[in-house]
């Protein structure tokens, strides 16, 4: 059932009113990484920790092949992600198989410890098909929604489970990148962090518990034609076992609805 939504809010939210962030960095690690793709992709970690992480924000470093490991807790202590980050040689300890769906899992499971009022992120990065995991992609999209995570999904390569990685990203709210070069590390990165830094909200009342598609269109002006477009989702159904707050009205001293 399409309709137009008439009543709505715009609101421009920047650095100086965003909320603080907790990160999961989770890097694949895998055999089909290699040395050379392996360093890159841990460069530019480095970079983000180093260079663009706030200080008011967290981070947590998951690396992953058939086996998932913790390298560094949440923390903002950025000298600490750093030491940790390079205290083993790229590839030492991995170089197996691919458990991407089990390393989101962990990651969503060490970002519940964060404090309360954050957003919580899981920037996952792979080069191949998930074939090693026991969860599937709507698992970890339950797991996301139910600790109010968003997932966003690189994809490097040729080999990779696209429509699986990029059906997680929508599902959760995140953002989904493909690309074939190392060069683009870096700047994939940084514009996943620049997102949740300067963005405008668009706040409606929706009465209907459900999937909900959204179109939004931004005329810039009468005498241009050209207009900006953009898609997104959501899901507002409660989970069993949550509360939700519903607008029940009575007449004053009523019983009836």
């Amino acid at each position: 059932l399409a309709f137009t939504v008439k009543a709505f809010t715009v609101r421009e939210i920047n650095k100086t009113e965003r909320k603080p962030q907790a990160i999961a960095l989770v890097m694949d690690f895998s055999g089909s990484m290699g040395e050379e793709r392996a360093r890159a992709v841990q460069f530019a970690a480095n970079n983000f920790i180093r260079n663009i992480k706030r200080a008011e924000d967290a981070v947590t470093l998951i690396k992953y092949d058939h086996a998932v490991n913790i390298e560094a807790p949440l923390t903002k202590n950025s000298d600490d992600l750093q030491r940790k980050l390079q205290s083993r040689l790229v590839l030492e300890g991995y170089g197996g198989q691919t458990a991407t769906f089990t390393a989101i899992a962990k990651a969503i499971r060490e970002l519940k410890k964060s404090e309360s009022g954050v957003q919580r992120v899981v920037i996952v990065f792979t080069d191949g098909s998930d074939n090693a995991s026991y969860l599937t992609p709507d698992d970890i999209i339950r797991y996301a929604r139910e600790s109010n995570t968003i997932v966003c999904a690189i994809d490097y390569g040729y080999s990779v489970g696209e429509k699986y990685m990029e059906y997680i990203a929508r599902k959760t709210n995140g953002t989904y990148n493909h690309f074939y070069g190392r060069a683009e590390f870096d700047l994939v990165f940084k514009d996943i962090y620049r997102r949740f830094e300067d963005y405008y909200l668009v706040e409606f009342d929706q009465s209907e518990f459900g999937y909900h598609q959204v179109e939004l269109k931004l005329c810039l002006s009468d005498k241009i034609s050209t207009t900006l477009s953009s898609n997104g989702a959501y899901d507002n159904t409660p989970y069993p076992g949550s509360v939700s707050l519903l607008n029940v009205s009575f007449d004053s001293d009523k019983s009836t609805l």
